[in-house]
């Protein structure tokens, strides 16, 4: 059985809880695609299906091939689809934001060296807790649920940078809103505990 609309607010919801303030949200909109990027990179570096090639395409401009790695589709594949479970038109619409990612991915992986790309990775990371602490004054989405918070960031990423701008599903944000406050009452009054 598919979600329903409901299912869709209540996941970006419990994100936007987290992310009400504009600076937060600035510091978000630029490391979340970061740590996406990395995130791919250092998979093709390190996990051990990543260095088995399924398939090489073309010289570019880079004058070099990319791969398609095992571990490479398992984890690009993991967004898209669960992002058509919570809504499917979003979801096709997320498809060419994982390609592009997989392009970039394998791009810095080529660009870059490893220590250069863990770098990325960590200064990404330490960005979303600094802003989170010094700017929002809450904890990351991630410390209550990581598993929807790695899943849902470049999904709240997209519809606030791309789909609401668009005019795409304003009720959903209307409700979004709405919904993120009640939940941020419920943080704030357990962290005043």
């Amino acid at each position: 059985m598919a979600p329903t609309q409901s299912y869709l607010v209540e996941k970006l919801s419990f994100y936007a809880a987290y992310h009400s303030v504009f600076g937060n949200q600035l510091v978000h909109f630029i490391f979340i695609p970061a740590i996406l990027v990395t995130s791919l990179s250092l998979c093709n570096i390190y996990l051990p299906p990543a260095s088995y090639k399924v398939y090489e395409f073309g010289n570019d401009a880079m004058n070099d091939s990319f791969p398609i790695s095992v571990s490479l589709l398992v984890f690009a594949a993991m967004y898209p689809l669960s992002y058509i479970y919570i809504d499917l038109i979003a979801g096709i619409s997320w498809i060419p934001m994982s390609i592009f990612s997989w392009w970039m991915a394998n791009y810095v992986e080529k660009a870059c060296s490893a220590p250069t790309i863990w770098l990325l990775f960590a200064i990404s990371w330490i960005a979303q807790f600094l802003a989170h602490g010094l700017i929002e004054r809450r904890r990351p989405a991630l410390i209550d649920s990581l598993y929807e918070s790695l899943v849902l960031a470049p999904f709240f990423w997209w519809f606030e940078v791309f789909l609401f701008p668009l005019g795409f599903y304003s009720d959903t944000k209307r409700q979004m809103a709405q919904n993120a406050k009640k939940i941020q009452k419920k943080i704030d009054a357990v962290k005043q505990r």
